[in-house]
């Protein structure tokens, strides 16, 4: 019978989770050629209560344990010496630029100017693509030689009052002054260090108030110094505005953390409905709080509108779910730009919405666009052998597989793979298994594509990644991550052993299968203990993995010729499935798969002759089938039919050849022969060659004796027809034992089946 459908679908490195990017906790309303921003680690979380909060000083936000970084793989310790260095850097910076204030500098002209475009043009790309520590870094070494400039030109404009180039040129230079001042308040601000960012702003500010510009004849330069004046004191009011209300925007944020684990932590549907309809009153007044302070498009009201869409979709209100994220991601991609990793983020988790929802293919084909989009980002952030990257084409891939464009599918996983080549050991010299379930899915795919050679290498690798792991996590007495746990070892031995059945590797594929059945039994009598009885889904689950695995081990062996066995383990998993739908209410799922239990177990009788025994269990399959609902026209219903259409035939095929008796040349006989070639045929397309050769027995032992009668008859022609027939079984005979591998009894019959075909005049040349 044909494989159970179950457990096949592919899977994602990583699940739907709620994570969030950091949160911005004070607010300019960011300018959209200023992209900036900290990185974003995703964190993975496997279910349960959400983590703990930061320590940070930002707003929390759902991902409260997410950190700054610029290594995607560091550890917290790296994160903050990295941190630390980078801070130091920044004081050192600012302190030598003070020190260059005090000194007297000569105005280098276009010299300095094109390396101080070229630094901004640097810092401004870090900061868009999340660096903010590094983009700064950069700022203060153009700002650097700006206040050189910016010195000499001061002196030369008091000195030459009357030249209205060092005018221009002065307030040229000021204005780039201020410029990247407000870059660095901006990334300051999103950073947290509200001292610092003012600061810089008032900077910027004095640049202008301490303006030697004189008004000149034609060139009155003044109300410029007076707009740029009034600019900075409207940022240093947007500023001190969002640090008044950022504690109370903090203590809300973290209200609704808190709110969200009791969510978690309880069971009650009422309390949990009553527990979300706070966290969205809270949120309200944050998101409210936050527009008036921050303005509408600032990065942390897009964190904020993410937060709601994390909380629909936990509910199921997909709708509401994706209209938040739309709007979330739309400020990002306004005020950060494509490329930042928040908004990569947001790309992601959108498409992981589309993906969850699949309404209809259009929202498949969206969350292919995003998945698509999420990757480009994440490359122009990380490059393109990052964990990140390859997630998204890992999950990019699975929806090709869905929409079976299998070419599509494994190059974007052969591309997840070499994405994740660099990550495959982390830092502290961890293994990285998200690399096996892409080895997995390329395995489903190839699988598909009937490429099961292929298919067993992926699948093989991916066993091998989550086999090291967990020695490595028992070697460092660490707990083992559901990467590699027992339950997820089982189904890719079961994958594996599916792929080297279809390679007609059937001893292995029987180890392979009994390797992962010990394990569901482990599970199964686990999960019977923790019952102590009583219905409960973890021993429904148990029991269906259990019957699944002795399926697919039955149906080895019945290939293998070992019917009692197969029987048996047919029987097994029967009343496994049984027993797991009687604890189910409703939606008695195992119908299909208890129709399949049955038909196998007919299979077994009707390899071993016994027809009536089939007949009847063949009858019970296509009752549970006709229960379940499925069609005539099915596959499933049609084979089972054929196959009860088979052995009612066998009986009467029985019959008639003990009846022949010495009667072989009977037109009777002739029919009979003819049936068995078709039956011989169909046996042999199924794989069943040692049914396929008894039955061709039979029919070359009728044609033999047909051939004897009629060459008594000495006045008969060499080429009479009983000959080729004869030599016609012959060949069918020896191409399946040439299938079997039998090549030497397979070459002896081919060679007397040419002799019989010369002695009726054919030639090596007649077709």
């Amino acid at each position: 019978m044909q494989d159970e459908d179950e457990g096949r679908s592919p899977k994602r490195v990583v699940d739907f989770e709620e994570e969030m990017s950091g949160a911005d906790v004070n607010g300019l309303l960011s300018s959209p050629d200023i992209n900036s921003t900290r990185n974003i680690k995703p964190n993975k979380k496997k279910g349960g209560s959400p983590k703990r909060p930061s320590k940070s000083t930002r707003l929390p936000t759902l991902d409260e344990s997410e950190r700054s970084q610029t290594s995607e793989d560091e550890s917290d310790d790296a994160l903050q010496q990295k941190r630390s260095i980078a801070k130091e850097g920044m004081e050192a910076v600012e302190s030598d630029s003070e020190l260059d204030l005090q000194e007297s500098a000569p105005h280098s002209g276009a010299r300095n100017s094109v390396e101080i475009e070229n630094l901004k043009g640097r810092a401004a790309k870090l900061a868009s693509r999340g660096k903010e520590e590094e983009a700064i870094q950069f700022y203060f070494r153009a700002l650097r030689l700006m206040r050189l400039d910016l010195h000499a030109l001061t002196k030369r404009v008091a000195d030459n009052q009357d030249e209205p180039k060092w005018n221009e040129e002065w307030f040229v230079v000021a204005a780039g002054v201020a410029e990247v001042r407000t870059a660095v308040a901006i990334l300051y601000e999103r950073l947290g260090a509200y001292v610092k960012a003012i600061a810089a702003c008032k900077e910027a500010r004095e640049v202008y108030e301490n303006s030697p510009v004189q008004p000149i004849e034609g060139k009155n330069h003044v109300p410029q110094v007076v707009t740029g004046i009034q600019q900075m004191n409207n940022m240093l009011e947007r500023l001190e505005l969002a640090q008044s209300s950022f504690v109370d925007r903090k203590n809300i944020h973290e209200e609704v953390i808190q709110t969200r684990r009791k969510i978690y932590a309880t069971r009650n549907s009422k309390t949990r409905e009553k527990l979300y309809r706070k966290a969205f009153v809270l949120l309200n007044g944050a998101l409210d709080m936050e527009t008036k302070s921050l303005g509408e498009t600032h990065p942390q009201v897009a964190d904020t509108l993410k937060f709601f869409s994390i909380l629909h979709k936990e509910r199921d209100e997909m709708v509401l779910a994706i209209k938040f994220m739309n709007r979330s991601l739309s400020i990002l991609k306004l005020c950060l730009g494509t490329y930042h990793p928040r908004s990569a983020v947001a790309f992601r988790e959108l498409g992981k919405m589309y993906d969850a929802r699949r309404a209809n293919s259009g929202d498949i084909d969206m969350a292919i666009g995003l998945y698509s989009q999420s990757t480009s980002s994440f490359r122009e952030c990380y490059g393109p052998k990052s964990k990140l990257v390859g997630e998204c084409l890992n999950n990019e891939a699975v929806l090709h597989i869905l929409q079976s464009n299998y070419d599509l599918a494994v190059e974007k996983l052969s591309d997840s793979l070499i994405a994740y080549e660099t990550s495959k050991m982390s830092k502290n010299k961890i293994i990285n298994t998200d690399s096996a379930q892409v080895w997995k899915n390329l395995g489903e795919c190839h699988g598909r594509r009937q490429e099961f050679e292929s298919s067993h290498f992926a699948y093989n690798n991916a066993l091998e990644i989550q086999k090291d792991a967990r020695m490595q996590a028992e070697k460092l007495g660490t707990p083992v991550t559901e990467a590699c746990d027992d339950a997820t070892l089982a189904d890719t031995l079961l994958r594996l052993g599916n792929s080297t059945k279809q390679t007609h590797r059937y001893e292995d594929a029987h180890r392979i299968y009994k390797e992962a059945l010990l394990i569901y039994r482990m599970h199964y009598t686990t999960a019977h203990r923790s019952s102590n009885g009583r219905i409960s889904d973890a021993l429904a689950d148990a029991q269906d993995r259990l019957a699944h695995t002795l399926y697919c081990i039955a149906e080895v062996q019945e290939i293998r010729g070992i019917y009692e066995e197969a029987e048996a383990l047919y029987s097994e998993a029967l009343q496994l499935r049984l027993h797991s739908d009687a604890q189910r209410t409703q939606n008695r799922m195992n119908m299909v798969h208890c129709a399949m239990a049955l038909a196998g177990i007919g299979s077994c009788h009707m390899k071993n002759r016994e027809f009536e025994d089939a007949i009847v269990v063949y009858k019970e399959s296509i009752k549970y089938l006709e229960v379940h609902g499925v069609p005539e026209d099915h596959a499933l219903m049609k084979k089972v039919r054929d196959r009860l259409e088979k052995s009612e035939q066998g009986i009467m095929l029985n019959q008639t050849f003990a009846d022949l008796g010495d009667d072989a040349g009977s037109q009777e006989a002739v029919d009979i022969t003819l049936e068995m070639d078709e039956e011989s045929r169909r046996l042999m397309e199924e794989g069943r060659y040692d049914e396929s050769i008894d039955t061709l027995s039979k029919a070359l032992s009728i044609r033999r004796r047909r051939l004897t009668r009629r060459q008594k008859d000495k006045f008969l022609p060499d080429n009479i027809p009983e000959k080729e027939d004869v030599a016609m079984t012959l060949v069918n005979y020896a191409t399946i034992l040439f299938q079997k591998s039998e090549v030497r009894k397979a070459a002896a019959l081919t060679k007397e089946a040419i002799r019989m075909y010369q002695s009726c005049g054919y030639s090596d040349d007649d077709p």
